[in-house]
């Protein structure tokens, strides 16, 4: 979710605004595309006077087509073929980025049958000789396949790529066996591992990580144009979780609520919200962080919060631990030591 707030920004002013603008924006119902819906959730576009329509696809390319064809005036959509053709032809433009895959940000991942993986599979190396499944041919997920097999050495004809059209269809696939493996987006994916239906071999930014990540599609003639500020309140969410347990969440679903429930006195000191810990943290401006653990007990975590920053006045700190906040844990930053021996805050 990083930059939430510039993507709706982007699509806040899709046309001169009036009263209940209807803007449809095609997208799919999987994690990678968060930026629409917890948009809609926490009121950004309501706020602007902006109605939007989701339009659900099963993968990138009709939505990149769609976009082109004025079915949709937005999309949010993966890197296609479908994509780069249209836009040479002057059909659609990329005007944003929603979000990507990258070391610590899992969108996508290497699966197996169970079938295959008692046969040897057991990693994303061992995939030549086998059949892999994925949505469309020339999406982002084979492209993954082909950056798999530059850095690993072997000819895409070392795999047999079977275009399904569907991620519901491949993953019937993988259960059945009818297939070897997959690249697929993490959504709706983990429960099955987690239920052994499936087997998990790795997450695609560890292998093979894309160059660029889910985009902000529009159409020409559309009047486009970014807005002079970020809507009120959107917060810059950094980060997610370690590697997931299966089924578990990415990053806490009220993340990017947490700002609007604090006092103004902290929420002023937020520059964003970071989950790539066990919990919640805040970064703040030209400071260290304020850890929270969990969203529950904020008045009291803030009250500490706000006791403890009081105490520090303008010294730095690297965090303040407030998840229990009877016991607030304060750790400086340590003092930089200058080339005469003298020590300093930084």
């Amino acid at each position: 979710m990083r930059r939430l707030g510039s993507v709706v920004a982007l699509i806040l002013m899709a046309m001169p605004a009036s009263a209940a603008d209807h803007v449809k924006v095609g997208t799919t119902r999987l994690i990678g595309y968060v930026s629409v819906p917890v948009g809609l959730a926490q009121g950004y576009f309501q706020a602007e006077g902006i109605d939007v329509e989701q339009v659900y696809f099963e993968s990138a390319q009709p939505i990149a087509v769609a976009a082109a064809s004025g079915d949709v005036d937005f999309g949010v959509a993966g890197p296609s073929a479908g994509f780069y053709n249209l836009a040479a032809q002057g059909q659609v433009k990329l005007i944003g980025a929603s979000g990507g895959d990258s070391k610590g940000f899992h969108a996508l991942e290497f699966l197996a049958s169970n079938k295959a993986w008692d046969a040897g599979l057991k990693t994303p190396h061992d995939l030549p000789g086998h059949s892999v499944a994925i949505t469309q041919l020339g999406t982002a997920l084979h492209n993954v396949i082909g950056i798999l097999a530059e850095r690993d050495g072997f000819p895409m004809s070392a795999v047999e790529v079977k275009p399904l059209q569907s991620n519901s269809t491949v993953i019937s696939a993988l259960i059945g066996g009818t297939v070897d493996a997959s690249v697929a987006p993490n959504g709706p994916i983990l429960n099955l591992v987690e239920k052994g239906q499936i087997k998990f071999l790795g997450w695609t930014s560890d292998y093979a990580p894309l160059k660029a990540g889910v985009m902000l599609l529009a159409a020409n003639g559309h009047a486009i144009a970014r807005v002079a500020r970020v809507p009120a309140h959107t917060v810059e969410v950094r980060g997610v979780r370690r590697a997931p347990d299966a089924g578990e969440l990415l990053a806490p679903p009220d993340a990017a609520g947490v700002v609007g429930q604090l006092p103004a006195a902290l929420a002023q000191r937020v520059a964003a919200v970071d989950v790539s810990g066990d919990g919640i943290a805040l970064d703040t401006v030209g400071n260290g962080e304020i850890r929270l653990g969990d969203t529950t007990g904020l008045a009291s975590k803030s009250a500490s919060a706000l006791a403890v920053l009081g105490s520090l006045g303008d010294a730095h700190f690297a965090y303040i631990d407030v998840s229990i906040p009877s016991r607030p844990i304060v750790a400086r930053t340590a003092p930089t030591i200058s080339a005469g021996g003298a020590a300093s805050a930084p």
